[in-house]
Formats: C-alpha cells, structure tokens, sequence
C-alpha cells in the first residue's frame, strides 16, 4: 500500500512541475515582450520581476497575423526588403545583435515573414518609403512578430476538460517538430547546396529545359554569377576609400564620418559611388546586369528572374508564419527596369533546388527521380564514413543478404552498424495556424510510413 502511495505522489509531483515548466516558458514569452514595449522602466533592469505586477498579454494567431500584416503594409517594398536584407546579413547564430532584432528568436525566418507580409500586401496600401529608425517603428514590428511566433505555443495550451498527462505527451513531441520545421533555416554550405543541385537534377536535365527553357548548368550558372557581382559589389567600396584620392580627400573633410552622412554636392564619380553604396540600401543587393550579361545571354536571363521574381502584390493572401513564405521561393524583387533587388543572397540556391524538385517531383519523371536521390544519398553516407573513419573500418554499400540489396553495413572493432537511408517524400503542412493540426499531419504520416514497415 505505502509502495502505491509513494508512486501516486511521485506521479503527481512530476504532473504538477510538467505544467510549471509549460507556464514558466509562456510567462517567459510574455516577459520578453512587456520588456520590449518598454513597460519595465530601466531602473527596475536587473532586479527580480514580479511577473504579476505586469499587465497581461492575450494572444491570438489570427489577430495577431493580421495586426503584423497591417504594420508592415505600409512601407515600399524596394526600400523595405533591402533592410530586411541588411538585417539576415547581420545575423550571428543564433541572433542578431542589434536591439530590438535580438529579440527574436529565429532571425532569419522571421524577417523572411516580415519580408513575405510586406511584399504580398497590395500595392495601395504603401504610405511609407521606408521604416524611420528614429522612432518606435522597428520596435512596434519586433514585438508584433514575437506575439505572432509566441501565439502558436498558446494554441497548444491545454484547453479546459482536456487530460494534463495526454497533453503533456503531445506537446513535449509536437514543440521540438514545429521548432525544427518552421524555425529552421537550411544551413548547408553553399558549395554543398550547390553540388547536390548539380547532383540531383542533371540526369532530368531534358524535362527541366523542357518546361522551364534552362538547364541546371544554367541555374547554378548564374547564381554563380550574381554572387559574384554582389561580392565585388561590396567589395568596391571597400576598394574606393583605401584607393581613390578624391574619396580620401573628401573623408578627411567630414574628420572620417561615414559616407551616410556627408553632404556631398560635387560631380566626382567616385564619391559619388560610394555615398550612393552607403546611402541607398538598394545597391549593396543589387547585381550589376553588364556583367551579368557578358556572361549570360540576356534570354536566359531574363527566363531566370522571371522564375524567382515575385511582384508586389503576389499572394495577397499570406499571413501565417507557418504558411510556404513566397519571398524564399522568390527571394528576388524589381524595382526599376533592369535593376533586381537580391533579398537573400545565400537562399537563392536553395529556392533553386525548391523549384527544380518541384519541377521533377511533379512530372512523369517522379518515381526514377526518388531512386535517383535514395541512391545518391546511399553513396553519400557511404562517402561519409569512409572519410571518418578511414582504414579503422569497412562500410559495405548494398551488402547482400539472399542475394538481396540490404542498405549500409559499417563494420569496425567490436562493432556493426546497418544504416537504412530514407528520401521519401517530404510532409507537406496545411499551413493552418492550430499547431496540434499540424502536428496529427505529421504523426499521420509517421503512422503510415511505420505500418508499411511491419
């Protein structure tokens, strides 16, 4: 009896701190964003906070969505995306470092989701050319995007009636796979990304120029190019104040301030470059079309903006963080004749290979391209071991068993691993902002891939 009672109190008490870690972490959310509207005042920074002292904060992820949208609207999107773009450059994982942007608490999407909201809003709405960084604009749009991401965890709150312990599996399951989906940004190197575009999708070469009118070589061809004019872009200005004597001369005038804020009204091509460079936050994203085009023909080009271009006024019906954002599948903006702002430089490969696999996954080619991938990620993790481990081991690709292929055998010192590689078809989300509905799509998919298996 004194056995049952002892576990009783043992399962209670670790009921009861489950929900205190569930409440900790909201109230911690909410902390985050009282602190930056500046309702704690600086002589209270650094003492203990009595979270009950502070006013509360509801959330709502339709409200909230639609608030953030309406904040961000209002601002030209050339002007706007070029800072969002300013901004993914600055981040040190795991922020950015520049208050109040070190309050999110995944930068990079984020701003893309600040990015997509503004672009995708109509065009009639902008009365803005820019966000004035001298007032609370930035601030008021942190806080919003924060209440926007914060509001997904209250949607997985346990509602009234609900069973604490069958909430309690859901979540601690359901928080590490929205983290992991929606916050995550690709990381691999760009030349890796690159390698496995060129990898991937050349053996489907015909069906690609087929329905787009480029080859992959084309693809990354010119990615390759406008990351390279971008980088000899930022570059030059660097090269403009170590080389140009008209530039040195002016520098010393203004006693080394900043090009931003010289009041230069002179003819100098020099100068001139450079004020505009750190006047304009338009160019630094900015690839130069000659050199594009000495390398490119213009038709082929033209074929590739018009793929990853996206248009003010695209997809007025986004709002959801947890939605496909448009702006990383079309991480390009127009905004004049002949001059294309590059919002996420180092993404771009990455809505390449967005566009190529759906290009391929949704052609006759579909079934060949999934053995095509299983067996060039087969050969890869092979690749892998061989590398690590060395002569310290033998990996065996498609060892056989009764004659049949079986996968990865690694065999070294005491120990055998068999390692199943998987390149199934990806989960794809509603985009519905009730995170345990996204959750059950994943679980069922889960359930369905593991009863084939039995």
């Amino acid at each position: 009896m004194r056995v049952c009672q002892i576990r009783r109190l043992a399962q209670l008490k670790d009921k009861v701190l489950r929900m205190h870690l569930l409440v900790s972490f909201m109230q911690t959310v909410k902390t985050k964003i009282r602190m930056l509207l500046s309702w704690l005042p600086k002589s209270n920074i650094g003492k203990k906070i009595n979270l009950e002292e502070l006013p509360e904060i509801q959330f709502n992820v339709d409200k909230d969505a639609n608030e953030l949208k309406e904040l961000v609207s209002i601002y030209d999107s050339q002007y706007f995306l070029a800072n969002i773009a300013i901004l993914a450059s600055m981040q040190a994982n795991p922020r950015i470092n520049l208050p109040p942007f070190n309050g999110f608490s995944s930068p990079f999407r984020q701003l893309a989701h600040l990015g997509a909201l503004n672009v995708t809003s109509n065009a009639e709405l902008i009365s803005k050319k820019e966000v004035d960084e001298k007032n609370n604009d930035w601030k008021d749009i942190v806080v919003q995007a924060i209440k926007v991401r914060a509001a997904y965890y209250g949607e997985m709150m346990p509602k009234e009636g609900e069973v604490s312990d069958e909430y309690y599996d859901l979540y601690k399951i359901s928080v590490p796979v929205f983290d992991s989906h929606f916050d995550t940004s690709t990381v691999n190197f760009e030349e890796q990304e690159i390698n496995k575009v060129t990898d991937l999708f050349t053996p489907f070469n015909s069906v690609i120029e087929s329905i787009s009118g480029l080859k992959v070589e084309d693809f990354t061809g010119i990615y390759n190019v406008i990351d390279y004019t971008l980088s000899e872009r930022m570059k030059e200005s660097y090269n403009l104040l170590v080389r140009s004597l008209t530039v040195k001369e002016e520098l010393l005038k203004h006693n080394g301030a900043p090009p931003s804020t010289w009041d230069y009204k002179g003819d100098d091509p020099d100068v001139l470059r450079l004020v505009e460079y750190h006047t304009d936050p338009r160019i630094k994203y900015t690839p130069d079309m000659c050199v594009l085009e000495r390398h490119i023909s213009p038709k082929k080009l033209e074929i590739f903006f018009d793929l990853f271009t996206i248009k003010r006024g695209e997809k007025p019906s986004y709002k959801y963080y947890t939605e496909i954002n448009p702006l990383l599948l079309k991480p390009i903006y127009k905004y004049s004749p002949n001059k294309y702002l590059i919002v996420f430089q180092k993404h771009l490969i990455h809505s390449i290979f967005r566009f190529l696999y759906d290009l391929v996954t949704n052609s006759d080619r579909q079934e060949k391209f999934f053995i095509h991938r299983g067996k060039w990620l087969q050969n890869k993790t092979v690749e892998l071991l061989k590398f690590y481990f060395g002569k310290q081991a033998r990996a065996f690709n498609e060892y056989k068993v009764d004659g049949q292929g079986q996968d990865v055998l690694l065999l070294t010192k005491d120990l055998a691993l068999i390692i199943e590689n998987k390149a199934h078809n990806e989960v794809k989300f509603s985009g519905v902002p009730n995170v345990k509905v996204i959750f059950e799509q994943y679980l069922a998919r889960f359930k369905k891939f593991n009863s084939k298996r039995i």
